[in-house]
């Protein structure tokens, strides 16, 4: 059982491997706005998930959480917290593809002395399949190919 082990374990390592999350379109929604972040500002982003490999992943949910002081939220009035798991069905990234979440809410509760990471974000739970691989690359084959020969006689 070898074979089945390995695969096992390369679809549990699959995530580190060949996904990649991103904060992306950070906006400031309410508070002092100013050129920094001040604390008790509201700010939305969203998490991009990139997936570099083969496999199509399904029911992508992901563990937000708040670092160094700031705490999220799925919505901009709150409730804040130090971290919330995404909700509903999850994203579908399919292989090769890159699916950005729903906004997220982030607020810092303590000033910091330098710039310091506000916003982390981890897979929670996700699903795989094959469909990639065994429909996208099985097409045009050749080789193999048949052939049928015969010496041609003049008429």
């Amino acid at each position: 059982m070898a074979f089945f082990d390995d695969f096992a374990k390369a679809v549990e390592n699959y995530p580190s491997i060949s996904v990649t999350l991103r904060i992306v379109d950070v906006a400031f929604v309410s508070g002092a706005q100013g050129p920094e972040v001040n604390v008790n500002d509201v700010y939305k982003f969203q998490v991009r998930v990139i997936n570099n490999g083969h496999l199509n992943l399904t029911n992508v949910l992901l563990h937000i959480q708040g670092q160094n002081g700031a705490q999220v939220s799925a919505f901009a009035a709150g409730p804040f917290s130090a971290g919330i798991v995404s909700s509903g069905l999850g994203l579908t990234v399919n292989a090769h593809g890159s699916q950005d979440t729903a906004d997220f809410y982030f607020n810092a509760t303590a000033a910091s002395p330098a710039e310091v990471v506000l916003v982390r974000a981890h897979i929670s739970r996700f699903n795989a399949n094959l469909n990639h691989i065994l429909d996208d690359h099985s097409s045009h084959a050749d080789p193999p190919a048949g052939t049928y020969s015969r010496k041609v006689f003049p008429v």
